[in-house]
């Protein structure tokens, strides 16, 4: 069985390892200060859900790749463009079944919708959603 743990830390590693990604960050986005944390485009790995089909485990996760931009520069378009662009490469792994170990399957599509960070308004990206199939070694009992 993979944990939770083993593919929430295959997906962090992954982030870590993208040359256009500054930053990861494990948590609600809209929590993210952007006084403090300058260091953009930045990963941020909502805590997933799950569930437990017989002999499987699913995992639902919500990622969201930000960067800043400057509303008045128009910028968003440009923004939005490249953070795509990572979610492309981050979905392209996932399908090649380069980023989690064998026996972990996409459960359904992966879809994404532009993102920003509402509180601050200064954020703006793409949030990827997709769930992955573990195998459960839990024996169900009838």
């Amino acid at each position: 069985m993979y944990s939770y743990k083993e593919n929430t830390q295959a997906i962090l590693d992954w982030s870590i390892g993208h040359g256009d990604v500054n930053e990861v960050y494990f948590g609600d986005p809209n929590n993210i200060d952007v006084s403090t944390t300058t260091n953009f485009p930045i990963v941020a790995l909502a805590p997933p859900s799950g569930s437990y089909p017989t002999n499987v485990v699913n995992f639902s996760y919500v990622i969201y790749i930000l960067d800043t931009f400057e509303e008045s520069k128009q910028e968003d378009l440009e923004v939005l463009s490249k953070m795509e662009g990572i979610a492309r490469d981050l979905v392209n792994s996932i399908n090649k079944g380069s980023l989690f170990k064998r026996g972990v399957r996409m459960e359904g599509t992966i879809s994404w919708d532009s993102a920003y960070n509402v509180r601050m308004n200064t954020l703006y990206g793409v949030q990827l959603t997709f769930s992955i199939q573990t195998p459960n070694d839990i024996d169900i009992c009838v």
